[in-house]
């Protein structure tokens, strides 16, 4: 009496069985068709901030180890793209990939922007705002989107790969000035060319230093009163927005039109700007 029942059973497991393989069968013939295939090699940019050039595009390109056809539904194509565009070193952040069905997928980066350049030797290198190295070594200043990268001068130490922080704090306050007068609407239009740190501290120091920007019309603004119990941005926010108090609130900039007949604004730690003409 017990025979058929285990027949029964076993032909219910074997039935089981087929079902799930015939399944998975449908499931592989159907995500391997062409229409569900994303192709990495055609990966394009359809939004983008307007300081990007359009030339950056190639430097986003996926390496060619991804690069291929992938099914959209393939378990691991998301954790590929993300880790191949994480270590590219114009990326900050892989902000977040999806799948778009049926054969596309979008990935929004974080992409980090030239705002200076260094110059070691014969050679310009390019920096973020955090100090990060960028890819390329140029002969002359870069250009971006229509605008020459300002200069960061008195840099001692040697280049590092591309998208490591410069191992040189005067470059982390170089590069994070630079970034402020980008977007600064007051400091901007006066067109600083050069970010002077040869005179900060290392990490550690006891002495207190500074640095100069200097203008297009050869104005320098010194920024003084830096030591290493500030923070590099606090210390660069105190500064510009003295400054910029200054240079609008207190009517610098429309006495005196591109600060073209002052030579020298020193800005203090505390207090009011020290302005000396031509």
């Amino acid at each position: 009496m017990k025979h058929p029942l285990f027949v029964k059973t076993a032909l219910g497991c074997i039935a089981g069985i087929f079902l799930v393989l015939a399944a998975d069968g449908m499931y592989q013939r159907v995500t391997n068709q062409e229409k569900y295939k994303v192709d990495t090699r055609g990966l394009s940019i359809v939004v983008q901030p307007d300081w990007m050039p359009t030339e950056l595009a190639d430097g986003l390109k996926l390496p060619d180890g991804v690069l291929g056809k992938y099914s959209v539904f393939e378990s691991e194509l998301v954790s590929t793209i993300g880790k191949a565009y994480a270590a590219n070193p114009w990326v900050r952040e892989v902000r977040g990939i999806r799948r778009e069905y049926p054969d596309r997928i979008r990935v929004a980066l974080d992409i980090r922007r030239p705002v200076a350049c260094v110059r070691v030797g014969a050679w310009y290198y390019m920096v973020d705002e955090e100090g990060v190295r960028l890819p390329g070594i140029f002969e002359e200043r870069p250009v971006v989107a229509g605008h020459l990268l300002a200069f960061i001068r008195g840099v001692r130490t040697p280049p590092c790969a591309a998208g490591v922080p410069w191992n040189d704090r005067s470059v982390a306050v170089g590069a994070y000035l630079a970034r402020q007068v980008l977007d600064s609407p007051v400091m901007a239009p006066l067109k600083i060319t050069t970010v002077d740190v040869g005179d900060i501290p290392s990490v550690g120091a006891v002495q207190s230093g500074g640095c100069s920007l200097l203008t297009e019309n050869h104005t320098e603004i010194r920024w003084e009163g830096l030591d290493t119990r500030y923070s590099s941005r606090e210390w660069c926010d105190s500064r510009m927005e003295i400054l910029s108090n200054h240079l609008v609130s207190d009517g610098l900039l429309k006495r005196h039109p591109g600060l073209r007949d002052i030579l020298r604004i020193i800005v203090p730690r505390f207090g009011v700007p020290t302005i000396v003409k031509r």
